[in-house]
């Protein structure tokens, strides 16, 4: 079917040239029918706008109407033709126009992305209007955690095509066809077709309703059952843990072995991140906004464009000698000047594909109601389709305020970093800034905290932000001297030589040079003229990554954010937008204070030795962070015959917040005490305690932070099998509430003398059988049975209702309480029963299976099958 496409040409950025950026650009637009009869659609031509050293913009502002065939319903999307697109350039001192580059715009793809829209000679604005966003595009705003302005309407355009843009990518050759069906709009559907499409349809959204209506029933169901539970996990710990209710996420514990996640670290640890306070207030995205915030769902999405024959830059170039190499360069010495196409062919050449040339912002509709025969009606069309996209992209000036908080993990050369900012406005006044003259000096992370401003024309403004590193030379010069010294202890005196050094910091005086670390381009027409950036309250903070010109690796990342105001606004009333102050975050002082109360079920001294009357000698190391000076250990609670410890025992660090030399993170190990002090002792468990969200609790109230006694499970690498229970308090006071709420730490933590909330009991631990004083060792035997039934005895105490329900039922009298009741506690009951045989069943088939892989082979091949 012969169909009629419409392609909105918005501009073109960041064009590379290999000979002088001046003049214009104009863009040629083919297809395969075309290109059989030598026709092309030319549009109008745009000045470059030169950016740099052979690099330019151009505001090629058209609307073109092509004529294409495209498959029917069901087709599939290989189907589907592609456009291909040509940029030349008139350049003043050429008299013909050059081939610049090329781009090929397949519209299966669009299709299969949702990025072709739909208009008809009635709704023309569809794509021009900045003030109606797509509700999947606000659903997705939500999702990441941003704020969407009110004043945004929501798409409600009465077509079937802008419901199709909500369906997720495309999986199967089904729901293609779905698509196709919701594409072709005009075409006659047979009554029986059209009735069972009208079935398929009902059913499924009956589907996606109860689905919708399950999950939210869940949830209310769990948080429920969470707000019931909550305060007994709170205030019993055991007793939750023994219901086997799911722990909140208060205290987590990693098994040992686990690798944080670098980038959820970036994102949302305040004890490392200075930026944490300033995420709280804005928003935050992980990845830079275009790609993350669907900002390419406005006027035009980005297409980019290449230069060179795929034929011979996507071959395997690992075989090809020097003499091919220079004989491909010779061929494609017209394109420009010899050094810049020899470069770029080489580069080409090594990476196996086609070099990149810029982009192309480009927007392609399918018309629906408009026969492609009809010249007149389709002039029509195109002279209201330019004069809407006229009102919407009509030239304006935007006050740009660009914020670059900090940067992470820069990568540069040499012993020392000093990253300074250069920020370039292009289109702007002023048009750039640098902070050679004040650089961040020895940090490859630095917080910058800086605001700079310029109002820029749009469209064709954009922003580009490098990091550069100012190397600052010193060197060390030698020197000597005679000096009248003293030979040995004798008296005896001499005149000798005397050496040293003495260091010359050349930078102090002003003497240094630059180089590039990598850079970020931000462009304002992807933002001020997309439907997405104006549905957001705030601009959220974004990272960015920093490219550099000569490597396609990145070299770091920047968080930075970005407001546009318009200027005629700004004007009117400029006390409505102020700047936002930006200060570097104040560090404060707090101390962490960690109870260690018992560990129970650290089994591993009894399988590593199989001797049932081993005696374990057991205590507890706590690390935070990484530094060797920041480890705390527990006395040793001697003679444990059954794994259990107890040992009540305080211990405290001092940090500092935001800071990036801590590490949100509590290591525990439980250890057997073997070598008396040499360590030489057995690790019997292990597991990490990420305490971020203390942290960022803590920064965001500036007040105590008190995580109550709770069970954290720890487990071992080599033996699966392990199941360890340390039960763990935490606590996070600021410095001005320390003297306040007095403590002692180790065996000081007993005394009276500090606050009465952290008195601590004395352990009670194992004694052995003495002849001369046998007492303490039957009373500790005799408390320890007690303790190990009680739960025994709390769970069979749960069945006793049925007991007089057989009186009650017997002297008919009401016995549906005790039922009920009865019948709470048999469930209960059976919970609390099964949870431990399953457990106990895990440990024996882990413990068999370890014992299987430990057995010889020779044992293994003599046994009968």
């Amino acid at each position: 079917t012969t169909r009629v496409l419409r392609f909105t040409i918005f501009g073109l950025s960041n064009v590379v040239f290999l000979r002088p950026s001046f003049g214009s650009l104009y863009v040629e637009v083919s297809s395969a029918e075309l290109q059989e009869t030598r026709r092309r659609m030319r549009s109008r031509s745009g000045t470059i706008l030169s950016k740099g050293n052979m690099i330019g913009d151009s505001s090629v502002q058209d609307v073109l109407l092509l004529r294409l065939r495209l498959p029917g319903v069901g087709g599939a999307t290989d189907l589907y033709p592609a456009v291909s697109l040509f940029v030349y350039a008139n350049h003043p001192y050429e008299t013909e126009p050059k081939l610049v580059a090329t781009c090929s715009v397949n519209i299966g793809y669009l299709l299969d992305k949702g990025e072709l829209g739909s208009v008809s000679a009635k709704q023309v604005d569809n794509r021009y209007n900045l003030t109606l966003v797509d509700e999947s595009v606000l659903e997705r705003l939500r999702s990441l955690g941003l704020k969407v302005s009110s004043r945004i309407k929501t798409s409600n355009r009465g077509q079937r095509f802008s419901r199709a843009l909500k369906k997720p990518a495309l999986s199967n050759i089904a729901e293609v066809g779905d698509r196709r069906e919701e594409l072709h709009l005009e075409l006659p559907l047979p009554k029986t077709v059209a009735s069972f499409m009208y079935v398929r349809n009902s059913l499924r959204s009956f589907r996606r309703f109860v689905n919708t209506l399950k999950a939210a029933t869940e949830r209310i169901w769990y948080r429920f059952i969470f707000a019931v539970f909550a305060r007994l996990f709170l205030n019993v710990p055991d007793v939750a843990d023994r219901l086997g209710l799911p722990e909140p996420a208060l205290l987590v514990s990693f098994p040992t072995g686990f690798s944080e996640d670098l980038e959820n670290t970036f994102v949302g640890d305040a004890s490392s991140n200075p930026t944490y306070l300033i995420r709280q207030q804005r928003g935050f995205v992980n990845s830079e906004l275009e790609t993350c915030a669907s900002l390419s769902s406005g006027i035009f999405q980005e297409h980019l464009l290449y230069r060179g024959d795929s034929r011979v830059f996507g071959s395997d170039t690992s075989n090809l000698t020097e003499n091919v190499v220079n004989a491909i360069v010779q061929e494609h010495i017209g394109l420009g000047q010899p050094d810049l196409v020899r470069n770029e062919l080489r580069r080409a050449l090594l990476e196996g594909k086609r070099p990149r040339a810029g982009v192309v912002k480009l927007g392609v509709d399918l018309v629906s109601d408009i026969e492609p025969d009809n010249l007149d009606e389709l002039r029509r069309f195109r002279l209201r389709s330019l004069r809407e996209f006229g009102r919407a992209v009509s030239s304006r000036i935007v006050l740009c305020r660009v914020y670059v908080l900090c940067a992470r993990a820069l990568q540069h050369g040499g012993a020392g970093c000093n990253p300074y900012l250069k920020v370039e406005f292009f289109g702007g006044a002023p048009s750039g800034f640098s902070t050679r003259d004040y650089p961040v000096q020895n940090s490859s992370s630095p917080e910058f905290f800086l605001m700079f401003e310029s109002h820029v024309a749009c469209p064709g403004g954009s922003v580009r932000i490098e990091v550069k590193n100012k190397i600052l030379p010193r060197i060390s010069v030698p020197f000597s001297y005679p000096w009248y010294t003293r030979e040995n202890s004798e008296g005896h005196h001499r005149f000798s030589i005397n050496q040293g050094e003495v260091e010359m910091n050349f930078g102090e005086v002003g003497v240094g040079w630059s180089e590039e670390l990598g850079s970020t381009q931000i462009d304002i027409d992807s933002r001020w003229y997309s439907p997405t950036w104006h549905a957001l309250e705030k601009a959220p903070v974004e990272v960015r990554h920093l490219w550099p010109k000569q490597s396609p690796n990145s070299k770091g990342v920047l968080e930075v954010f970005v407001d546009l105001i318009d200027e005629e606004e700004y004007g009117r009333r400029p006390w409505l937008y102020p700047p936002m102050p930006l200060d570097l975050p104040a560090k404060r002082r707090f101390m962490i204070r960690c109870v260690i109360f018992t560990v129970t079920d650290c089994t591993l001294p009894w399988i590593v030795s199989q001797d049932v009357n081993h005696l374990a000698n057991l205590y507890v190391l706590a690390h935070l962070g990484n530094e060797s000076s920041d480890e705390r250990r527990t006395d040793v609670c001697r003679n444990s015959t059954d794994g259990s410890a107890e040992f009540n025992w305080r211990m405290g660090w001092w940090i500092l917040l935001p800071d990036s030399a801590v590490k949100p993170r509590l290591k525990l190990q439980v250890y057997e005490d073997l070598g008396f002090g040499t360590r030489n002792d057995r690790v019997c468990a292990v597991g990490d305690i990420h305490i971020a969200g203390l942290f960022n609790e803590a920064l965001e109230s500036n007040d105590s932070v008190i995580k109550r006694k709770q069970p954290v499970s720890l487990r071992h690498p080599v033996y699966p099998e392990i199941d360890t229970r340390v039960q763990v308090a935490l606590e996070i006071v600021p410095e001005r509430v320390v003297d306040a709420k007095r403590c002692r730490f180790g065996y000081d933590g007993y005394l009276v003398n500090q606050d009465e909330d952290y008195i601590l009991p004395k352990p009670f631990r194992p004694a052995l059988f003495s002849l001369v004083n046998p007492s303490p060792f039957f009373q500790y035997t005799f408390k320890k049975l007690v303790i190990k039934i009680k739960w025994e005895l709390v769970s069979v105490s749960l069945l006793f209702p049925f007991l007089p329900l057989f009186f009650q039922f017997v002297a008919w009298t009401p016995w549906q309480w005790y039922l009920i009741a009865g019948g709470f506690g048999l469930l209960v009951f059976l919970r609390v029963f099964l949870l431990e045989q399953r457990r106990q069943q895990a440990i024996f088939v882990q413990q068999r299976e370890r014992s299987v892989k430990n057995e010889p082979a020779s044992d293994a091949s003599s046994k009968h099958p």
